[in-house]
C-alpha cells in the first residue's frame, strides 16, 4: 500500500503530458462552472450544493495547476527561447535592446495616432475643448514617436555607407528635437490639466475595468522607470528619447487614473481640485523639466563633438 502511494506521489510530481491536458481541462470547466453559478446566484439547494462542490474542486485543481506551471516553466521558457533564437528576426529582438525598443514603439505609435484621430473627431463633433486638448497632446506625441521611427528607417542606409559617426550625430539631434517637442506638448498637457482643475473634467472607465486600468497604469510607470535606467547605458540617443517619452506618457496615465479613481470613489470630503492640481502640476513640470534636460544635454554633446572635429 505504501509503495502504491509513493508511486502515485511520484506521478503527481512528474505528470505525463496527456495527464496535464486532462487536468487543465477539468480545472477550466470547474472554474467556469463556479463563475456561472455565482452569477446565477440561485437559491435552489441543489445548485448551492453544486456551487460549493465546484468551488472545492476548483481550489484543488487550480492549486495543482499552479504547481505544474511553476514546475515546467523553466523548461517551457528554454524551449521558447531556443525556438526564437533560431530565427534571425526574433533572435535580434531578444538580444538587441535598441532594436526591441524600436519594434515595440511601432505598436505604440499606431495606438497614439488612433487616439489622436479619435479625440480630434470628438473635439469637432461635440464640440469640446477637453477633447481638443487631448487630441493636441496625442497628435504631438505621435509626431515625436513617428519622427524617431522615420529616423531609424534611414539608419540602415547610413550604416551601409559607413557613416556611423553621422548616425551618432543625427541620433543626438533627434534626441534634441524630441526634447523641444516635449516642451511644446506641455502646452496641450497644461490645457487639459487646467480643465480637470477648473471645469471638473475627468477620465471615466466602466465599472470594474478601472481596476484593470489601475494595474496597467502602475505597470506602465514601473516599466518606464526601469527602461529609462537601462536606456542610459545605451549609446543610441534616439532609444533614450523613446524611453523618456514613454516616461512622460506613463505619468499622464497615472494622472488620468487619479481623476477616474477620485470620480468613482471620492467622497464629498475629498478636495478633487486640490489633488488634481498637485498631481497635474507634478506631471506638467516633470514633462517640461525632461524636455529642457534633453535639449540642454544634446546641445552640450553636439558642442563637444564639434570641438573634437
Amino acid at each position: 500500500m505504501k509503495d502504491k502511494f509513493l508511486t502515485f506521489l511520484n506521478k503527481l510530481k512528474n505528470p505525463k503530458p496527456w495527464v496535464l491536458v486532462v487536468w487543465y481541462l477539468i480545472t477550466l470547466l470547474a472554474v467556469a462552472g463556479t463563475i456561472v453559478l455565482l452569477v446565477i446566484n440561485s437559491q435552489k439547494l441543489v445548485l448551492q450544493i453544486l456551487s460549493y462542490c465546484l468551488y472545492g474542486v476548483s481550489a484543488i485543481t487550480f492549486g495543482y495547476t499552479v504547481y505544474t506551471i511553476v514546475l515546467f516553466f523553466p523548461k517551457i521558457k528554454n524551449a521558447i527561447v531556443g525556438f526564437l533564437e533560431n530565427r534571425a528576426f526574433t533572435n535580434k529582438l531578444l538580444k538587441n535592446y535598441g532594436f526591441r525598443t524600436i519594434i515595440f514603439s511601432i505598436g505604440s505609435f499606431i495606438i497614439t495616432v488612433a487616439f489622436s484621430i479619435f479625440n480630434t473627431f470628438l473635439g469637432i463633433y461635440l464640440p469640446s475643448v477637453w477633447y481638443g486638448a487631448l487630441a493636441g497632446y496625442y497628435l504631438i506625441l505621435s509626431l515625436i514617436k513617428g519622427g524617431i521611427l522615420f529616423f531609424h528607417k534611414n539608419k540602415r542606409a547610413l550604416i551601409r555607407q559607413n557613416l556611423e559617426s553621422n548616425y551618432f550625430v543625427d541620433s543626438i539631434k533627434t534626441y534634441r528635437n524630441c526634447g523641444i517637442l516635449l516642451i511644446v506638448i506641455n502646452v496641450a498637457l497644461s490645457a487639459f490639466i487646467a480643465q480637470m482643475i477648473f471645469d471638473q473634467k475627468f477620465f471615466s472607465y466602466p465599472s470594474w475595468t478601472i481596476f484593470a486600468v489601475a494595474a496597467y497604469a502602475f505597470y506602465k510607470i514601473t516599466m518606464a522607470i526601469i527602461n529609462l535606467v537601462k536606456a542610459k547605458k545605451y549609446k543610441d540617443y534616439s532609444v533614450q528619447a523613446i524611453r523618456n517619452i514613454n516616461l512622460t506618457s506613463a505619468m499622464v496615465s497615472i494622472l488620468a487614473l487619479q481623476t477616474a479613481l477620485l470620480h468613482a470613489f471620492g467622497g464629498e470630503n475629498i478636495s478633487v481640485s486640490l489633488y488634481n492640481t498637485l498631481t497635474g502640476s507634478l506631471v506638467s513640470l516633470g514633462t517640461l523639466a525632461l524636455g529642457v534636460y534633453m535639449v540642454v544635454n544634446s546641445c552640450i554633446k553636439l558642442k563637444k563633438l564639434n570641438q573634437s572635429v
